[in-house]
Formats: C-alpha cells, structure tokens, sequence
C-alpha cells in the first residue's frame, strides 16, 4: 500500500494514545487526580496532532499518487474516517474529566458501574489495528457491536438515574453522573463509525453495520453451495433507490467457481414485502420474467432479499448508446410483451388509477423545490388562469367519473430503466416491482413515456431518439385502447402524464426545464378543462406534448 510509513506509525501511535486516555479517564473516575487531570488534558492536544498529521498524509497521497488502486484509496479513506472518530472518543474523555468537579461526591458515581462501559470500550479500540491491517470483516463487525452492548448498558443506568431522581435523591449528582454516562455511550457511536468504516474498506463499498448483518442473514438463507465464511464475499454497489433502498451485486468469495453473482437489495420492510410478494405472483403470471428470490430476511422495520441476477442491459442505456436498429427492435420486444401481459392479466372491472390523488400526495415536495411552479388564480388583459388548485380539483371531478373500462397487473414503476433487456437472446425482465398491481395500463403507459421525456440530456440528435420512441409508444398503446373498446385512453393519458409531469419536476435542479414540463402539464389541464360538457370520447391529446 502507498500509505506511507511514517502515517502509519502516526496510526498506531494514535490508538495507543487513545487507549490512554480511556484508561486514565477510569482512573480519574476511581480516584480522581488533579495531576491525572492535567494530563489527559495535555495527552488531547497530541492527540489532535496526531489526527491532523494522518490527515495531511493521507490526503497528499491521493492527491500526488498516479497509480492509486481503489482498495488503497478505500483503505486511506477508512484511516481517515477511524482517525476523526478516534479523536472523538479523546474529546468525549476530556468532557468526563470536566464533569467530575461537579459531583458534590467523586465516589457517587461508582453506584452506576462505569466499569462495564470501558471494559467494552477498551476491548473495542484494542482490536482496530489488525481488524484494519488484515481485513477482518468479523473482527470489525465486533467492534460495531460495542456500540450496541454500550446502547443497552445507558438504558440500564439512565433508568436508574431516573427512579432516583423520581424518589427525591441527590438531583446535582444524578444529574452529573448522567451526563458521564451519556459520554461513555457516545464513545459506542464512535466505534461503530470505526467498524463501519473498515468494513467498508475490505468490502469494497460504504455499507452500514445493519447492510452487512442483513447480507450474511441473507446469504445464511441461501443454498449451501454459497455458504460463506467470515464475511469474505465481494459486493458491488449498483444504486441506491430515491426510497432509501440500497442495491448491489454480491459474489461470496468462498464459493467454488467464484462465478455466481447474486443481487441483495435492503431498504425498508414494508417495500421489500410488498415487492417479494409481487415476485411470487409475476412467477404464477409470467415465469422467468422477474427475478428469482433466492433469500429473504426482516428484522425491526428493516428488511433485505436476495435476488437472481440477471444479465441484460435496461432499455434507457440501449435508447442511449445503442444504433437506432437495436433501438426499434428492443422497443418492438417490449411492445409484444406487453400485449400479452395485459390481455392475459385483463380484468373486466373499471378501475380508477387516481392520478391526480397521486399527484397531490407529492406536491409538497415538488413545491419546495420549485415553489414558483404553485401558480395563483389571477386575470391579465381580461385572460383568466386558474390556480393549480382550482385546476387540479377540476381534473379530479373529471377523472373520478371516467374510469378505465378494465384493469391488467401492471409493473407499477415502468420506468425504461426498469426494463431489462438481454441483447444477445432477446429475452426481457422487470426489475423493482413492489408497486406491481392489478390497476389500469395507463399508469404504466404513462410513467415509461415521463421516464424517457424527463432525462435532461438536450442534444438534439438524443433528444430526437427520445421523442421517436415517445411518440411510437404513445401510439402503440393508444392502439391497443381502441382495439380492446377503451374509448377513454386520450383522456387517461391526459391525467397521467399531468401527474408525471409535475411530480418528476421534484428530481429536476434545472428551472427552465421544470418550468417546461409543468407548463406541459398546466396547458393539458386547460385542454381538458375547456372540452369539459363534450363527450370525453371525442377527446384527443395532441403529441406535441411529448415533444421537447
């Protein structure tokens, strides 16, 4: 590695020194030392010393460095983030030297048994050398868990200081010895940075104690030929979803071939529920098009799966880099899919999606992005606008009585990077499911047309790409309505794409395009509202509003 020896000595010498001061920080609590004082006092200015001195050596050897791996950079970034919260740790020790002056009694707080607290401490920072040096994933994850026992150890004793406190007892010492306590356990927090930090750093990818518990939970779950041992399994990030859903590609680094790559998502229980029980009912419906479950693990509010991997490209990075030819046909694959999948999933029951339900559940965070986009009711040179609320209450009135005539199981989020398309064999496969729902076909119509239209990418021979297959899906659909006796698909589309239009402006920073499409969004509104009293068959959305 191209950390150099003397940080690495600095390294070494700043655990030691932390561990000093812990040390002595006991020993002040057990018999307190004015000259002990001072030298936890001197000790934590070498020790901020000591943490910038790393820091500057870390940083010039990734700014000078010209043939930096990325294990190295990952290792430099995690002595780093360990050198912050060692420093921490000194800081928090110097906060409990300066709360013993107020303890009318030094002997008060023996009674809450701060020995437990440092015993956990101690055995924490004495395992972070090696744990960093060898890459001992299991090591690291020991030191992550003190914070827990620390956690569990203040609940013990701040309910304690509490039934004190209620019974009368000494308010200043109680008080005081609670403030100590709080240190100790905020020296766990600390910790758990450290572990995270190297594990971070051996897996390749910034994860959280509860992302490595949920993958070895799931990997335990798994077949045994991918039995692992002590965390030595290789993962990819790939994204993280705006619902806070962590995804990437994991490989266990003990399984024979070494080849077999599984995809582990973790997020929220309640998603990740949801979008199994939907992997389970697209198998019934359309074998082999979602992704095999392969693990599945939920503990307090979290959850994580385990997932077939599938090879393929999304059909947004083929509209992007491949020939119009690979283009048509990827887009022709899609189309003859979906046919199937709506005419065999069809139900003849009319359904409402509740487009603009869904949109004002969002417009709030739209709006405080964007709140010039609110609009106000007002008059110029005798020209009426209404105000977005007027205007959204009027499409609701207009949607509530036309709903769609039946419903398909749909995606639920169709967007085009939602769509997995192998290009050597054809085959497709959808991705991200948990909104999948028997609901009307428009929903998904209109959030793959938003998906494409909404990129900010403003070549003009992209954007033409973009609008080609726009247009052609718009139509596709558009034909299967009339063909299956929908004589309400315009008016849908309409109150789809106003919600798609104005809600995906809250993933737009750029103003003038977010002005653009919730203009878009604004003139459909008023298209709708002046053929309001006509029949709504007789409706036709124009397709300029595709067009950018």
């Amino acid at each position: 590695m191209s950390f150099t020896e003397a940080a690495q000595e600095n390294f070494r010498f700043l655990i030691v020194e932390v561990l000093k001061q812990v040390e002595d920080t006991r020993s002040i609590l057990d018999s307190p030392s004015q000259e002990m004082i001072e030298k936890i006092k001197a000790r934590d200015d070498y020790i901020d010393n000591l943490k910038n001195f790393i820091a500057t050596r870390t940083y010039r050897t990734l700014l000078e460095a010209t043939d930096l791996t990325k294990m190295t950079a990952q290792m430099l970034q995690a002595i780093n983030i360990i050198t912050g919260n060692l420093e921490h740790i000194a800081d928090y020790c110097t906060n409990i030297v300066r709360q013993t002056k107020y303890l009318n009694d030094p002997a008060f707080i023996k009674q809450f048994k701060y020995h437990l607290f440092f015993d956990i401490i101690i055995e924490g920072l004495q395992k972070i050398e090696d744990t960093l040096f060898t890459n001992n994933v299991d090591l690291a994850l020991e030191i992550c868990r003190a914070e827990f026992e620390l956690d569990k150890l203040f609940k013990v004793k701040f309910d304690k200081v509490m039934q004190k406190l209620r019974e009368g007892g000494e308010a200043e010492n109680l008080i005081t010895s609670l403030f100590i306590i709080r240190y100790l356990e905020r020296i766990g927090d600390s910790l758990l940075n450290i572990g995270e930090a190297i594990i971070s750093a051996v897996v390749g990818e910034k994860l959280k104690i509860h992302q490595i518990s949920a993958l070895e939970e799931s990997f335990d779950g798994f077949t045994e030929d991918t039995a692992h041992q002590n965390g030595e399994f290789r993962f990819e990030n790939i994204s993280e979803t705006k619902s806070g859903c962590r995804i990437g590609r994991v490989r266990d680094e003990n399984n024979g071939s070494g080849q077999r790559w599984v995809l582990f998502k973790e997020g929220a229980a309640k998603k990740l529920v949801q979008e199994k029980e939907n992997f389970e009912r697209w198998d019934q419906l359309a074998p082999g098009l979602a992704p095999k479950v392969y693990g599945f693990e939920q503990n307090k509010g979290k959850a994580s799966i385990l997932l077939e991997y599938l090879p393929g490209t999304t059909f947004q990075k083929i509209l992007l880099s491949e020939n119009v030819e690979t283009v048509a046909k990827a887009q022709d694959s899609v189309h003859e899919l979906l046919l199937d999948l709506w005419d065999h999933t069809r139900n003849d029951q009319p359904v409402c999606a509740h487009f603009m339900q869904q949109l004002r559940s969002r417009l709030g965070d739209v709006l405080r992005l964007h709140p010039s986009l609110e609009g106000r009711e007002q008059t110029l040179h005798g020209v009426h606008s209404c105000s977005l609320t007027d205007l959204l209450d009027e499409m609701e009135d207009i949607e509530e009585q036309n709903p769609a005539p039946f419903s398909v199981f749909i995606h639920g989020d169709f967007n085009a990077d939602n769509i997995l398309i192998n290009t050597q064999t054809g085959k497709i496969n959808f991705i991200d499911l948990h909104r999948s729902q028997h609901m009307d076909y428009v929903q998904d119509v209109s959030v793959f047309l938003m998906s494409n239209f909404r990129m900010p990418l403003f070549d003009p021979a992209i954007r033409s790409r973009l609008n080609r297959v726009d247009l052609m899906f718009m139509r596709f659909a558009r034909q299967y309505g009339h063909n299956r006796g929908d004589r309400l698909f315009d008016l849908r589309l309409a109150l789809g794409l106003i919600r798609n239009f104005i809600t995906s402006t809250r993933f737009i920073i750029m103003k003038d395009f977010a002005k653009d499409m919730a203009l878009r969004a604004k003139y459909i509104m008023e298209c709708l509202s002046a053929h309001n009293g006509r029949p709504w068959e007789e409706f036709t959305l124009t397709e300029n509003v595709l067009v950018y």
